[in-house]
């Protein structure tokens, strides 16, 4: 929405959360705005820079800053964190270049930082691969109402996170743009942008680690405030996910209520592909509950903020879990029988989170089957989710730093 806003000329309307990635991303759209005021004179092309943007450790930002400043009139350098200059970005680069814009790579080919000439573009035909990140797709998609000719992208390969896609289709809609779908092409011709009223709402994705929570808490039930019936979230699957682990959710005035049932399987078989950012909650509630599980369509966490795989299978071992990596897409854990009683020695048990959001929230659950644990960096949160500490308090954890 941000994006949208200032590609509309008005951000004012857009309710901007406390989230990480959001305060990185309000900051550099209002930094843009300060140095171009949608309309830089032509004298600052020439200058070294016009300004540099650190997205820090924000994948999102960066991705869709590199299509917006592709577009915007300047000199840009775009960085960020060390772990995003391990992050590919050629493909949306090369979608880029093939409209006409001028990006070059400053340090590695194919990976962060990137030195952007930005200037209009006439926008036409363009393909790229859909199997890596579904933000290369949603970035050509939010500059394409202000291309001359609008934008035709052919979507090859694998379609990953698929409903992130149809999720920036129907904002931009909302806010005035022409979206079609047809087959593997999505075409959108030339328009303007308005931004009329707030669509902002809940994160379904962070409501993952409560569906994780109260499936492994036998006789709990919340309520989560804040999110919307019919989203345009794709993450909001998560109703239906949990159903056979132990979770019955239903609408009620005060919000979403969830309530623990013990209607459990033995043996799940999840394809995340559309749904990647619910595995780590996921594969906490599978191993919680004892139950054998494999989680598929994951080959897109290896280059999140960590490689989730690994990060997930390492810290559920060291809690005395069976969770395998297999290739680089799936997810294995495997009942441990009648010997499900963990043998602690005094000390406590220490998780790693890889400088990883998701990895914090999903193991610190875990604390309701193994007791007492450490998370280490706790306040990785911050990315997506700055109050869960305070929230996991008020559900009756008991939390302190050491």
């Amino acid at each position: 929405m941000l994006v949208i806003g200032f590609l509309a000329g008005d951000i004012s309307r857009v309710n901007v959360s406390t989230s990480g990635d959001s305060v990185i991303m309000n900051s550099l759209i209002r930094q843009l705005i300060s140095r171009t005021g949608n309309n830089i004179p032509e004298s600052l092309l020439h200058d070294e820079f016009t300004s540099t943007f650190d997205a820090g450790d924000a994948g999102t930002v960066f991705r869709f800053l590199t299509a917006v400043l592709s577009v915007t009139p300047g000199r840009w350098y775009l960085t960020g964190s060390n772990r995003m200059k391990q992050r590919p970005v050629a493909p949306l680069v090369e979608a880029l270049k093939a409209l006409g814009a001028e990006i070059n790579y400053i340090e590695n080919e194919g990976f962060a930082p990137l030195s952007i000439t930005g200037k209009k573009l006439r926008g036409g035909k363009v393909k790229i691969d859909s199997g890596i990140s579904s933000q290369f797709i949603s970035a050509l998609m939010m500059i394409a109402p202000i291309l001359s000719e609008g934008l035709e992208l052919s979507i090859q390969g694998e379609r990953v996170s698929w409903p992130y896609i149809t999720l920036t289709a129907n904002l931009m809609k909302d806010c005035g743009a022409e979206v079609v779908f047809s087959n593997n092409i999505i075409t959108i011709r030339p328009s303007s942008y308005y931004v009329q009223k707030d669509l902002s709402e809940g994160d379904w994705s962070a409501a993952s680690y409560w569906f994780s929570l109260v499936s492994l808490k036998p006789e709990s039930s919340l309520i989560l405030k804040g999110l919307k019936k019919d989203s345009y979230q794709g993450d909001s699957i998560l109703t239906m996910l949990f159903r056979n682990l132990g979770v019955h959710s239903h609408w009620t005035e005060q919000g979403l209520l969830l309530e623990h049932t013990d209607n459990d399987v033995n043996n799940l078989f999840i394809d995340l592909r559309s749904n990647p950012d619910l595995a780590p909650a996921l594969a906490v509630a599978c191993a919680g509950k004892n139950i054998n599980a494999v989680i598929t369509g994951l080959q897109t966490l290896v280059i999140k903020e960590s490689n989730r795989l690994d990060a997930l299978q390492s810290e559920l071992h060291k809690l005395g879990y069976v969770c395998i990596v297999k290739g680089n897409d799936s997810l294995h854990i495997h009942a441990l029988g009648n010997n499900n009683t963990y043998q602690s020695d005094e000390s406590l048990i220490g998780i790693n989170t890889y400088n990883d959001h998701r990895i914090a929230m999903a193991l610190s659950i875990l604390a309701i089957k193994r007791g007492a644990i450490i998370i280490r960096d706790y306040d990785v949160v911050n990315k997506s989710y700055p109050d869960f500490w305070h929230h996991l308090k008020n559900a009756g954890f008991e939390i302190q730093a050491v």
